[in-house]
């Protein structure tokens, strides 16, 4: 699944309105089952003669717990893979819960800029990485970036080029890339206690989108790419997924649900949540003149960083008049208003 993200930041963006805490408790539970065993020993003695006997004692024999695990017919993966792909959509997840949690546990160092926790609701997006933070709604996106000067964390606020705003959502959204059948092989596919298991592996294609997504700042050593998810088999949602190189463990990700909002959230709202002696207005045109035009405006305080997320574009290019003549220099001086227009640099 790759996602780009075509970017520009500029100094400015925008003031928001006070955000409501969220959230809802709740605990989340995991069994696992060991089946007993039968053990032998063989005691040696010395009897009165000086001679070595061995005598053998058994400990009484215990019936063995049997596997309920059923292994699926290659006829009924699609339709699983199917079943949990519509499971674990956005709207789907939260007409069972309140929120998702996800953590992602990397067993080798990755770019501090990759995040390794999320927290979800209907209406919120929050994630957090080492040296960032960024939080969203459908009106509002702004992040925490820290760029490693000594300085205190740069605020920046975005103006999404989307309908209805941008939030990510850790499954993809388009089931092609939900697992790619022509870059991802299922190898094996079963049910055991209560859980519904899917190994697969990943061809040169397939590893390589995986690494430009998940493994950034780790070169690429060579080998192939195994992941193993595991659901609820009777809700199809996702409860774990591990991605292995060879037979190494690279990293888990792991959900669970309607686990309370964290309080960090309240932090960096805060951050941009503040009065302000002066705003001013950003306003953006993507696809001037085309059917696909969309505008956005967004106020924002005075001196602050505004950033354009422009994902349908290869090559995004900024100019200050309609017909895209006169291209923006960066030289605005974030204290009045700005109006841009963007168009796509990479089609002909």
């Amino acid at each position: 699944m790759t996602i780009k993200r075509s970017v520009l930041i500029i100094a400015a963006v925008l003031s928001l309105t006070a955000l409501s805490s969220c959230g809802s408790s709740g605990t989340a539970n995991s069994a696992a089952s060991v089946a007993p065993q039968t053990s032998a020993a063989i005691e040696t003695t010395v009897s009165e003669a000086g001679t070595t006997e061995k005598a053998q004692t058994t400990t009484s024999a215990q019936p063995e717990e049997k596997s309920d695990r059923r292994d699926i017919p290659e006829s009924e993966w699609a339709d699983h893979t199917s079943k949990a792909f519509a499971a674990n959509q956005r709207e789907a997840v939260f007409k069972n819960h309140q929120c998702l949690e996800v953590i992602r546990d990397s067993a080798v160092e990755l770019s501090e800029y990759l995040a390794d926790y999320y927290w979800f609701q209907k209406d919120i997006t929050y994630y957090t990485g080492p040296a960032f933070e960024e939080f969203s709604t459908p009106e509002v996106r702004f992040e925490l970036l820290d760029f490693g000067y000594n300085y205190q964390p740069k605020a920046t606020y975005y103006i999404d080029m989307v309908e209805g705003g941008y939030q990510y959502w850790p499954i993809p959204t388009d089931k092609d890339r939900w697992m790619d059948p022509e870059h991802e092989r299922i190898e094996e596919m079963y049910t055991e206690d209560g859980k519904l298991h899917i190994n697969s592996v990943y061809d040169d294609t397939g590893t390589e989108t995986f690494w430009g997504i998940s493994m950034w700042g780790y070169d690429y050593p060579g080998g192939t790419v195994r992941c193993k998810a595991t659901f609820n088999a009777d809700t199809y949602e996702l409860i774990e997924t591990s991605y292995y190189l060879d037979n190494d463990l690279l990293q888990t990700e792991s959900h669970v649900y309607d686990r309370d909002m964290p309080r960090c959230i309240n932090s960096i709202c805060a951050s941009f949540d503040r009065i302000c002696d002066k705003t001013v207005t950003v306003t953006a045109t993507a696809n001037p003149g085309e059917d696909n035009e969309l505008t956005k405006s967004i106020v924002v305080p005075a001196n602050v960083m505004a950033s354009f997320y422009v994902p349908d574009m290869v090559s995004p290019e900024y100019y200050t008049d309609r017909e895209c003549t006169q291209p923006y220099n960066d030289d605005w001086d974030m204290e009045s208003d700005l109006t841009l227009y963007i168009r796509d640099g990479g089609v002909s």
